[in-house]
């Protein structure tokens, strides 16, 4: 728990391997378990991110209920869609917005590139090259949206 009172879990494969994605959906959902989310938060997750758990668990034949309760029960709060209908193109625009300029947002533009088509490959590189610099810029995400997410919810949803 760090110094505002979040939490947060990072999982990463440990290799490129059937064993090792089996073994990280296993635990992912025995965290589910401890934590069982009614609501679940995320940028681009109803298009990528849920279904790849979704088709991940059925590739591999696995009984996850607490996945499966995360993918069929819980709810999907996707900031794309919530900034794309308050005018926002990218996740990145919004973190330097006016908007949310009062936030005390964390650095993730200085770990990875902003362009999507160098962003992926460097993610991959740091995956294999330096997992600690890959866990700051995930965990630097996820607290900036977990920020967003409270101030947009806290001030009753509005466009800009």
């Amino acid at each position: 728990m760090d110094e505002d009172g979040i939490k947060i879990t990072t999982f990463f494969l440990d290799s490129d391997s059937d064993e090792c994605e089996v073994g990280l959906l296993k635990s992912l959902d025995n965290t589910l378990g401890m934590i069982r989310p009614l609501c679940v938060i995320g940028y681009g997750i109803r298009q990528y991110d849920i279904p790849l758990l979704c088709i991940k668990k059925q590739h591999y034949s696995l009984l996850l209920w607490k996945l499966i309760d995360m993918c069929e029960s819980a709810v999907h709060i996707d900031l794309y869609h919530i900034l794309k209908y308050k005018g926002y193109k990218k996740l990145e625009d919004a973190l330097s917005s006016s908007e949310f300029s009062g936030l005390p947002l964390r650095i993730i533009s200085e770990l990875v590139p902003k362009d999507r088509k160098k962003k992926g490959p460097e993610i991959y590189r740091l995956w294999r090259e330096d997992r600690e610099k890959l866990k700051k810029y995930t965990q630097n995400e996820v607290y900036n949206m977990l920020l967003l997410s409270e101030k947009i919810m806290s001030e009753g949803f509005q466009t800009r």
